[in-house]
C-alpha cells in the first residue's frame, strides 16, 4: 500500500508486482529445493520431477499473471472486472508482440 500511496505511475506499479511475484516464487522454490534434497540424494529421478514442477510453475505462472492482470487497474482505461482479451493465452499475445516488432 505505501508503494502506490507514494504516487508512483501505473508502469510502476505493474513493475513493482512482478517484482514481488518474482521474489515470492523464488522464495517458494527455494523452499521447495531444500525440501527436496534429501529426496534427490535417495534417487536422481526426483531432480528431474523439481525441474518439471519448475516448468510447469513457469508456464502456469506466466498465464496466471495474464488473466490476472485486470486486478491491477490502468487509471487510462474504464472499471471493469475483466479488461477485453483478458481471456487469451499470454504466449500467443507475446508471439503477436515479438512478430510485429520483427516485421
Amino acid at each position: 500500500m505505501l508503494w502506490y500511496a507514494s504516487g508512483f505511475g501505473y508502469s510502476n506499479a505493474i513493475l513493482f508486482n512482478a517484482f514481488m511475484f518474482a521474489v515470492a516464487s523464488i522464495g517458494g522454490q527455494l523452499d521447495l529445493r531444500r525440501s527436496y534434497r534429501s529426496l534427490i540424494a535417495r534417487r536422481a529421478a526426483h531432480r528431474w520431477m523439481q525441474f518439471a514442477w519448475l516448468t510447469i510453475f513457469a508456464f502456469v505462472g506466466i498465464q496466471m499473471g495474464w488473466v490476472m492482470r485486470p486486478f491491477l487497474g490502468d487509471p487510462a482505461l474504464p472499471t471493469r472486472f475483466f479488461r477485453t482479451g483478458a481471456m487469451n493465452n499470454a504466449y500467443v499475445v507475446i508471439a503477436r508482440m515479438i512478430f510485429s516488432a520483427v516485421r
